[in-house]
Order: structure tokens, then C-alpha cells, then sequence
């Protein structure tokens, strides 16, 4: 387990724009933040629209320092800041425990999803 562990990540849902609602609100994956560490996790089935997030991500030097940026952002980017992970785990596991999370809750919803 890493040094940045023994801090509670920050968790952000990744979004992107959504045409048919004229708004930043489809959900295409998980941030997690902790120290000088990050993991991002993606949806399944919309990697394609995730592209952006990940290019942003990749070129970004130090992304805990950018987060602050990005979250007062307006546009076709967007983070929505959740519930730190509770658990106080390393920051891949915090990014999965909020992706379980919001499938979870989103799934249910889909009509022939399971």
C-alpha cells in the first residue's frame, strides 16, 4: 500500500458533454486523488466519449494540483466532486469502490442492462 493511503482520496465524477440535454452531465468515469497520486477508472461502454478525459489526464503534470482548476470549469469537460472513499484505501481502489458505487445505482435503471 502506498504513502498516499494513509489519506482520504478525493473522489470526482469524470463528464462529458450531452448534446440531447444541451448539458455536462453524462458520466464517462472516476477520479480518484490522494497526494501526488491518481487512478481513473472508465464506464464500460463509453470509453469512446472518454477520450478527451483521458488526453486531458495524460497531458496534465500534476493532476491534484489541475483538479482544483478543472472543478471551476465551466464547458464539455467537466468534475463533479463525490464522498471521499471512507475507507482510507490507495487511490485505484478508491476510484473503484466509487465506480461500483455509482453502477450500482445506475444499472437498475437500464432497461435489459443485467
Amino acid at each position: 500500500m502506498s504513502a498516499a493511503a494513509a489519506v482520504l482520496a478525493r473522489r470526482f465524477l469524470l463528464q462529458v458533454w450531452d448534446a440531447e440535454l444541451g448539458a455536462c452531465v453524462d458520466v464517462v468515469g472516476v477520479l480518484a486523488v490522494a497526494g501526488g497520486e491518481h487512478a481513473a477508472v472508465w464506464l464500460p461502454r463509453v470509453w469512446d466519449r472518454a477520450t478527451r478525459w483521458q488526453e486531458r489526464l495524460d497531458g496534465a503534470d500534476d493532476v491534484a494540483a489541475a483538479v482544483e482548476q478543472w472543478t471551476d470549469e465551466a464547458g464539455g469537460l467537466q468534475l463533479t466532486e463525490i464522498d471521499p472513499d471512507p475507507a482510507g484505501v490507495d487511490v485505484r481502489t478508491a476510484a473503484e469502490f466509487a465506480l461500483d458505487e455509482l453502477l450500482a445505482v445506475v444499472l437498475p435503471l437500464v432497461d435489459g442492462a443485467v
